[in-house]
């Protein structure tokens, strides 16, 4: 796996920066993560610059300023340069393909609280409809040829005010966005494939991504 990158005005280096003030090989990139990078100034003309000051070497995050000379080089561009870079050149990508795993089984999770809230709320009214509504019509109807029919329509009517307020958009709308939510981040880690069309277990399975050959489970 790649690490170690060049950027500068010149065409052979790994990121091309066209800027006058830029020197023809400014800076030695190295990648320690996706979070810091090491970079080294090759000893340019206008030097470089970290958060306003002067560095020959120097550890960066993507909330660091920086400076070639007077060109403001955006960091987090930077970052995703060389993420993407070294992501070219790498095969194994077991750890955040178990990072996936995670994710989904939390997406899991918080559906089936969805849909379980969702199954006890219509049972719980459709219990006080039923018990109220046979309770009244024993007290309210003495005689048993009327209070018998009354009784078993206050079940079906429970059962229906049960069935109503189970098919709830609002239940769909949530598992919808929720869904949404992970179809961002469930993704091959190297070519950024869409996964969401099947669950984790069914791609530790298939053991690499068919789409660009990264390895998820070694």
């Amino acid at each position: 796996m790649k690490t170690e990158f060049t950027l500068g005005r010149a065409a052979n280096n790994d990121i091309v920066i066209e800027n006058t003030v830029v020197g023809r090989k400014h800076l030695l990139i190295l990648f320690k993560s996706e979070h810091e990078l090491i970079i080294e100034d090759l000893d340019s003309n206008n030097a470089t610059f970290i958060n306003q000051i002067r560095i020959k070497k120097k550890s960066v995050t993507p909330e660091d300023s920086i400076l070639l000379g007077s060109y403001e080089l955006n960091s987090k561009f930077l970052f995703s340069e060389i993420t993407k870079k070294v992501n070219e050149s790498r095969t194994d990508f077991t750890k955040e393909f178990f990072e996936l795993k995670t994710m989904y089984e939390d997406y899991e999770k918080k559906v089936n609280e969805i849909k379980n809230k969702s199954q006890v709320f219509p049972l719980i009214i459709r219990a006080f409809v039923t018990l109220g509504a046979m309770t009244a019509a024993f007290f309210i109807f003495p005689n048993p040829q009327i209070r018998y029919p009354v009784m078993t329509g206050a079940g079906v009517l429970g059962g229906f005010v049960s069935l109503a307020l189970h098919k709830d958009s609002k239940l769909k709308d949530r598992i919808d966005i929720l869904t949404a939510e992970l179809e961002m981040v469930y993704k091959c880690p190297k070519c950024g494939k869409s996964l969401i069309s099947r669950r984790w277990k069914h791609w530790a399975v298939k053991k690499e991504c068919e789409n660009c050959g990264a390895k998820w489970v070694n």
